[in-house]
């Protein structure tokens, strides 16, 4: 009788161990997909505002044509002008 308990002991220890190693991977996994989602959101939002940036850029660039265009235009009217 003492034989079967220590063996039933045994393996309710065993058994112990692999849900302990079982919730332990668990919790690895849950960080791991976590860390992913995290990182994938960070690439996608760095990818929305690179884009925003670009936009940015080329709208101010063209401003900026725009308004020297405009003041040529005066300079020459100017010069027209005398």
């Amino acid at each position: 009788m003492a034989e079967k308990s220590n063996q039933q002991a045994i393996l309710a220890f065993k058994l112990a161990l692999d849900i302990e190693n079982v919730l332990n991977i668990k919790k690895i996994l849950e960080t791991k997909i976590l860390d992913t989602k995290v990182e994938f959101t960070l690439k996608e939002l760095l990818e929305f505002t690179k884009k925003e940036f670009h936009e940015v850029i080329i709208d101010m660039s063209k401003e900026v044509a725009n308004e020297a265009s405009g003041v040529n235009a005066i300079k020459i009217q100017e010069f027209v002008h005398y």
